[in-house]
């Protein structure tokens, strides 16, 4: 690499360094942006999480900053503006109203260094496997105002709780709001702590309490049943406790209990941390860790989670201290855990509306239908008992409290608007018309989603390096919001470009994970997207002279198990879950770039019952012996690197034009029975005989540029890919996806699978 020059050019015009434009990233992180050259007035600064230097022109800066001043001196509720975390796609304010405001509430703060100052910084950071530059570091400036007011609320609370009102719309009107003299002293104290990461002697001595926790053993709650309108449901519920309900939960409690909306600190990926003052306390004075599980119980009924609460000095709120705090408070959560009992939220039967459960502080309030029972065990989880009916195609069913909370939060209507959402976020992303929505097809049960469906599984890889590294509430804020969202865009994206009528089910996008149920051709296409613009939206650009200085930071890995639509779906899910974990150990035992994917087709012709490592090793794998010693066969060459997987894809769709599944079938044979040598020999045969030379000439034409990165080797053979003395056969997994990726184009060559041809 280039070494970054630290010399003006002639007439002071520019540097001799390049870093990524801010604004060109956020109007679209999946591409890759052009390196911008800085000018010495240029403000700089680096991400706190990928590491990657920012830039943006001071005035324009100053243009974005005035735009949401002005808007929080005249709006009452800044909740609105912080609800857009990451405002991707809104750069332009002709696509959206207010659009210089979301991205306002993104700018870097405090105001960064500028190219020249910064230009030390810039050239250690330009290393390959720099470490972060301190001075360089920025959060949002909407994370410095939330926390603002949490941290002076929580420490000042007693103080200031019977003017809070209209204190808490000056602390968010302007960066320097007019308080009183006690009040402003306070206020630079917070300010100095934030900023500074040191505690002032005006806060030594203050308390506040840490609240943290989540819901835990999640698929279990939401896998009860394969029933797809319960499934969504739950997912939906647990969403909601992540945000809107929680945060009218804590407007209804109010700040004379020591809760306001800016407690929560962050609350995404199944974890929830809140700030609150010493002291504060549940509707009925309970403690705030158990008001909240309370919460948690009245909206799912069953659903497990584990919340604890601990008093802390303000110094917790520093680094190192506050990374100390949180691995002490999740240790705290999984001790919890483990002591606190299965819940059952009990309500009396004398609640028809359901509002002191499933409506409890929900803002937009769920319709109720179906009759009350008094009969009979749930029809969806089998063991509860039952306590309302719910409408199906079939007749009436039965449903426990908890399932038919979960049934009414998964309705048609509600799906329908969840999808519209969904597709409301990937429009800006995709160039398409914010006034053209789809009319979504809501799929009643996996039938619906067509003859062949994927149950989809996507994890992030190394993430708790980096949470630990998140070592202030604004940094971990910060992550919490960019990974969800960056998760949750490219999901969105890949399936709104693959699926336009929405017919999918998004089930879970909670920070890093990902959990949805699509065609099964579709979703095969639509992963390597995603994985690909997790991690080009997550990856560090480092200052130089051109755009292509990259690196790695989070990838993601996914399993896809695919199945026929009456396939159960408790066994597609738990195999995705084990082809996950494969992808994932590929990854952590590889040195290669870029995320990973694993797949099964579950048929029933597939021996198959759990435990996948066992299953390829004891089905899908043989030895031989060899002239060096022992040889290892394995019928398939998964896992894939996202981009070994699209190549895989794109060459089954493109042998399809000149060969047939019979011809893929006799070298799988071939593999499966012959030795390594037999097995080249015979596959040659088949591939150059006189009748079918010239289309079969293709295929191995198309084979031999079909490099694949992960260390598999083509051996100019046809049947085999060599890594060592371990021999894979593609052959197995092009056979697998064969029928799932549809039929062959209409250029398709005549040569047919019959019945002859397998004879010969």
């Amino acid at each position: 690499m280039k070494e970054v020059g630290c010399q003006r050019k002639a007439g002071g015009e520019t540097l001799d360094v390049y870093v990524t434009p801010w604004l060109e990233w956020l109007r679209n992180p999946f591409q890759r942006p052009n390196a911008r050259r800085c000018r010495p007035e240029d403000l700089v600064w680096q991400d706190p999480v990928t590491g990657t230097c920012f830039g943006i022109e001071s005035h324009v800066y100053d243009t974005y900053l005035k735009a949401v001043r002005n808007w929080l001196q005249t709006h009452d509720d800044p909740g609105l503006l912080l609800s857009r975390r990451f405002p991707f796609g809104t750069t332009d304010p002709a696509i959206l109203r207010d659009a210089q405001a979301l991205v306002g509430i993104a700018l870097p703060y405090p105001q960064p260094m500028t190219a020249q100052e910064a230009i030390d910084q810039l050239h250690a950071a330009s290393e390959a496997g720099a470490s972060m530059q301190g001075p360089l570091l920025r959060t949002r400036l909407g994370d410095f105002l939330h926390l603002r007011v949490t941290l002076f609320f929580a420490l000042f609370q007693p103080e200031v709780n019977d003017r809070w009102p209209e204190l808490r719309r000056l602390l968010w009107s302007d960066l320097n709001p007019p308080l009183a003299v006690e009040d402003s002293e306070r206020l630079s104290a917070v300010e100095a702590l934030l900023l500074t990461g040191q505690a002032p002697a005006e806060l030594r001595g203050r308390r506040f309490l840490f609240v943290k926790g989540g819901a835990v053993r999640i698929k279990q709650y939401y896998l009860e049943t394969a029933d797809i309108q319960i499934i969504r449901g739950g997912s939906r519920l647990l969403d909601e406790l992540n945000g809107s309900r929680l945060l009218r939960w804590i407007e209804n409690l109010g700040p004379e209990r020591g809760w306001i909306p800016e407690s929560v600190v962050y609350s995404g990926g199944g974890r929830t941390l809140l700030a609150l003052p010493v002291g504060a306390r549940g509707i009925d004075g309970e403690p705030p860790e158990l008001a909240i599980e309370s919460l948690y119980g009245r909206v799912t009924i069953t659903a497990e989670c584990a919340f604890i609460a601990e008093q802390a000095p303000a110094e917790a709120w520093t680094d190192p201290h506050f990374s100390e705090w949180m691995s002490y408070l999740e240790t705290r959560i999984v001790e919890r855990q483990m002591s606190r009992p299965p819940f059952f939220y009990g309500e009396p039967d004398d609640t028809p509306d359901l509002s002191h459960t499933l409506n409890h502080c929900n803002p937009t309030p769920y319709q109720l239908f179906g009759g009350p029972t008094r009969s009979g065990s749930c029809a969806f989880c089998h063991f509860r008992p039952a306590v309302r009916r719910i409408p199906r195609a079939d007749g009436d069913k039965p449903a426990c409290r908890s399932c038919y909370h979960r049934a009414m939060a998964g309705s048609s209507r509600v799906k329908r608007e969840h999808q519209l959402q969904i597709w409301n976020e990937a429009a800006p992303l995709l160039g398409l018309a914010m006034d053209r929505a789809p009319n979504p097809k809501v799929p009643e049960s996996l039938v619906d989603l067509g003859d062949r469906i994927a149950v989809v599984y996507g994890d992030a890889n190394n993430l708790g390096h980096y949470v630990q590294n998140m070592n202030t509430p604004a940094k971990l804020r910060y992550f919490s919001d960019l990974v969800d969202h960056v998760t949750r865009t490219a999901a969105c994206t890949a399936l709104v470009e693959q699926i336009p009528d929405l017919n999918f089910e998004m089930i879970a996008m909670a920070g890093d994970d990902l959990f949805f149920v699509a065609p099964a051709g579709n979703a095969l296409d639509a992963v390597p997207t995603i994985i690909e613009r997790f991690e080009r939206a997550l990856c560090r650009y480092r200052p130089g002279t051109t755009s292509v200085q990259h690196e790695e930071t989070m990838s993601l890995s996914v399993g896809v198990a695919v199945g026929a639509n009456d396939q159960a779906f408790l066994r597609l899910q738990m195999t995705a879950d084990e082809l996950l974990k494969s992808a994932k150990s590929a990854k952590k035992n590889g040195s290669f770039e870029g995320g990973t994917v694993d797949f099964l087709h579950l048929k029933s012709s597939v021996p198959y019952a759990g435990r996948l490592t066992d299953y390829r090793l004891r089905q899908r794998s043989a030895q031989e012996p060899g002239e060096g010693g022992t040889i290892f066969k394995h019928l398939y060459a998964r896992p894939y690197t996202a981009s070994d997987f699209q190549k895989l894809l794109d060459f089954i769709r493109d042998i399809k034009r000149f060969t047939s599944s019979a011809w893929i079938r006799q070298l799988c044979q071939a593999a499966e029975t012959m030795s390594i040598s037999a097995g080249d020999l015979y596959a040659a045969y088949l591939t150059f005989r006189d009748s079918v030379r010239e289309q079969r000439a293709e295929v191995v034409r198309r084979l031999n540029s079909l490099y694949l990165i992960q260390g598999k080797k083509q051996r100019g053979k046809i049947l085999w890919w060599s890594e060592g003395e371990h021999h894979y056969s593609l052959w197995h997994d092009v056979l697998e996806l064969w029928d799932v990726l549809g039929a062959a184009s209409s250029q398709e060559t005549t040569e047919v699978s019959t019945a002859t041809e397998v004879a010969q």
